[in-house]
């Protein structure tokens, strides 16, 4: 599995979805789930807030998107990418809930019987999205980046979760921790 973690803002996850729309090698549709094995590509990206999925599919290693495999249980008459059939990499949203800014990700997997993931096509595809976000977001050291408006929402005292990595975002972006821990230590949110 390749993946790369990140915390992106609203005005951060606009400028990341403005690159994957230019993109001509990549289809994007929304959730995991599916009615129809020939799903709708998305145009434009729907408003940032809700906790979302993306599929991103490559057109130029299989130009035929077809799901093929079924979900499972209450999901049993949706389709999704499939591993073994589908070039496919999922992009796991930030979001923001109770002022709270939650981490989001870009992974894909790569199997033993996967045709797409292990070759030269598909790991530059990969790749290339994955350098966007390094070329354009400041490293932690800490196998995760931070997007240049969610450096500014924790050098405000903004929350992230999981707590545990919001210290440890503080540390290494060099951010100072004082100002916003209550008298109890607890985290207090921004005035």
């Amino acid at each position: 599995m390749r993946q790369i973690n990140f915390l992106m803002t609203a005005e951060d996850d606009a400028k990341f979805c403005a690159m994957l729309l230019e993109r001509t090698d990549t289809l994007i549709l929304q959730r995991r789930f599916h009615i129809s094995p020939s799903p709708v590509a998305l145009s434009s990206f729907p408003p940032f807030g809700p906790n979302e999925i993306f599929e991103l599919l490559n057109i130029e290693l299989k130009p035929m998107i077809a799901l093929t495999q079924r979900g499972m249980g209450e999901f049993s008459d949706r389709f999704l990418p499939s591993i073994k059939s589908e070039p496919f990499i999922e992009f796991n949203r930030c979001y923001t809930k109770n002022q709270v800014l939650y981490a989001g990700r870009v992974w894909s997997w790569s199997g033993y019987d996967d045709p797409y993931s292990r070759t030269r096509a598909y790991t530059s595809w990969y790749n290339s999205i994955a350098s966007w976000i390094k070329r354009h977001y400041a490293s932690t050291g800490r196998a995760f980046w931070v997007g240049p408006d969610a450096k500014r929402w924790l050098e405000s005292g903004g929350k992230v979760w999981p707590p545990p990595l919001e210290s440890a975002l503080r540390t290494s972006l060099r951010i100072d921790q004082s100002h916003t821990l209550n008298e109890d230590g607890a985290h207090k949110l921004p005035d």
